[in-house]
């Protein structure tokens, strides 16, 4: 940026700028005055870029080494040292705000506030060893408006903590999860994600890596889970209460466990554990809550054994372009193909 009188003439536009106090949107770049009158320095300006999809209005950061809840006002220069206190800083606005993780964190969040339009950011990384981590147990809970989204971050639960690294618990919030990693702790017997309460809204995971279990105890037929571009990784359903989960495109995975609601998979691959029989085992029974849907499946495992469904539940189901163990199913229930 070039300061001339009072305009600034901004490499790639065609046009001088003129700005008082505020922000302003021009050819994809959002120039903001910090003070009245700029003066000679670029450094009285910032000009941000806008994200695909979620466009943003404000930016925080935090840095688990080098911030600091105490004097952190947020700012690049001055980051939050956690999580927890720059959501609390926020405030349950709609303003669209992108939360940079300059390191990676250690603690377990449990947010209760309705929160909304916050994308917490782990940044691209150069290498798995640089990727953003946020050590603990999470929990979000009971607020109804909440609107999260995690991308490119990595959520490990606890070591020592025999607990789920997610619960989404009792929310009628939504939740979007990209190139997100969901990393069981080692006490934890593969817990991963688990939803659960009155939970009456949908969440998705795009492209992430579930290391573990994904456990459905929600109460309420109206909560959704999809799962897009499941990574190669130890994904094992257990599905209890009569919610809905669609899975597209799971590279690997471990046993589906289907005892209500509607499971619906387009896309899996490989099965990950040749210990286990089969590959879906589905004991729901008819009614409108209940479906099972398997669409272009592979029913293998790593070892080259062939799985098969045991399907001992009556709920209608529907089966096509299936590779599997033929002949050596359990199919009960009315076939809607």
């Amino acid at each position: 940026a070039i300061l001339a009188s009072n305009a600034w003439n901004i490499s790639g536009l065609t046009e001088t700028v003129t700005l008082a106090t505020g922000f302003e949107l021009k050819n994809g770049y959002i120039l903001y005055a910090k003070i009245d009158n700029p003066g000679q320095t670029p450094a009285n300006w910032d000009i941000w870029e806008t994200e695909e999809m979620f466009m943003p209005e404000a930016h925080f950061f935090v840095d688990g080494v080098k911030g600091s809840d105490t004097h952190g006002t947020g700012t690049q220069y001055y980051p939050y040292k956690t999580l927890t206190a720059a959501l609390a800083a926020l405030g349950t606005g709609s303003t669209h705000t992108v939360i940079h993780l300059m390191s990676s964190l250690t603690e377990d969040l449990n947010i209760t506030q309705a929160y909304q339009n916050k994308l917490i950011y782990g940044s691209p990384a150069v290498s798995d060893s640089q990727q953003r981590q946020i050590l603990g147990n999470h929990i979000i809970a009971n607020a109804a408006a909440t609107r999260l989204r995690f991308k490119d971050v990595i959520l490990t639960g606890a070591a020592a903590v025999d607990d789920y690294v997610l619960t989404i618990n009792g929310t009628a919030g939504r939740h979007y999860f990209e190139n997100a990693s969901f990393m069981p702790g080692a006490a934890s017997s593969g817990k991963a994600i688990k939803f659960m309460g009155a939970n009456a809204r949908w969440h998705e995971f795009y492209n992430c890596y579930v290391g573990g279990i994904v456990e459905c105890l929600s109460t309420t037929t109206t909560m959704s889970a999809k799962f897009t571009r499941q990574l190669a990784g130890e994904f094992k359903l257990l599905m209890t209460n009569p919610c809905s989960v669609q899975i597209y495109e799971a590279q690997r995975f471990n046993q589906m466990v289907h005892s209500a609601g509607k499971l619906q998979i387009n896309g899996l691959y490989e099965s990950w554990n040749a210990t286990d029989t089969d590959a879906i085992v589905s004991t729901a029974t008819a009614g409108a809550t209940s479906l099972l849907e398997v669409l272009n499946a592979k029913l293998i495992d790593t070892a080259g054994n062939w799985k098969a469904i045991n399907k001992t539940g009556d709920c209608d189901y529907i089966l096509d372009n299936v590779i599997d163990k033929s002949g050596i199913h359990t199919l009960t229930g009315t076939r809607l193909n």
